[in-house]
């Protein structure tokens, strides 16, 4: 059901092929017999089929196992694979299957260290030892507390000092005062001071 001319453009395109490679092998198929394969796709029309014409509609006349223009592209391909090329060739064959094995194992490791660097959220560790991934706002929450934190630290430190140095300055003063060392000094300066705040946030009667 093929013309020879049509024969011969095959041939071509599979000679030609050979020198061009698998991609452009392709293409070159597809543009010298993709108007040749749409009209064989096109069967006759049930009404008009000569008596003994068993083909069906919309499938290819070259055999059963070729539905449609991808397939019988494939199918040269096929043919092509069978042919007797080169050593030439076939080392280049060989070297571009080496080329797109390493391609895919390289595509591979990167999926698998990105899957791997997403899973792996950063933490912190909380007062209640235990870890939690957090937020931007969290990091500059977390900062802020540990610096006032030390900013408490370090006044508290200053007015223990200050506390101690006034103490024994004039001790028997304090002692006359109740305050047998320094340290019921600095209790009772920081009580006070404990006593003020709570004075502060009761509310006015």
């Amino acid at each position: 059901h093929i013309e020879p001319d049509e024969l011969n453009k095959v041939r071509d395109a599979v000679n030609k092929g050979l020198a061009l490679g698998n991609d452009r092998f392709r293409d070159e198929i597809e543009r010298l017999t993709g108007r040749r394969m749409r009209l064989l796709r096109r069967g006759p029309k049930p009404k008009n089929r000569p008596d003994g014409d068993v083909r069906k509609p919309g499938v290819f006349t070259l055999t059963p196992n070729i539905p449609n223009a991808g397939e019988f592209v494939n199918w040269m391909l096929h043919l092509q694979s069978r042919c007797c090329v080169s050593h030439q060739h076939a080392d280049g064959t060989w070297a571009q299957l080496r080329f797109h094995h390493f391609s895919l194992l390289v595509r591979v490791l990167l999926f698998a260290l990105l899957a791997l660097l997403v899973g792996c959220r950063p933490s912190v560790w909380d007062n209640t030892v235990k870890t939690h991934s957090f937020t931007l706002h969290d990091v500059a929450r977390s900062d802020i507390d540990r610096i006032l934190e030390i900013q408490l630290h370090n006044s508290t430190h200053l007015r223990k000092q200050l506390i101690k140095i006034l103490y024994l300055r004039n001790p028997d003063y304090w002692r006359t005062e109740g305050f047998q060392c320094a340290g019921n000094a600095v209790d009772w300066a920081f009580a006070l001071q404990y006593r003020e705040v709570l004075l502060r946030k009761m509310p006015s009667q």
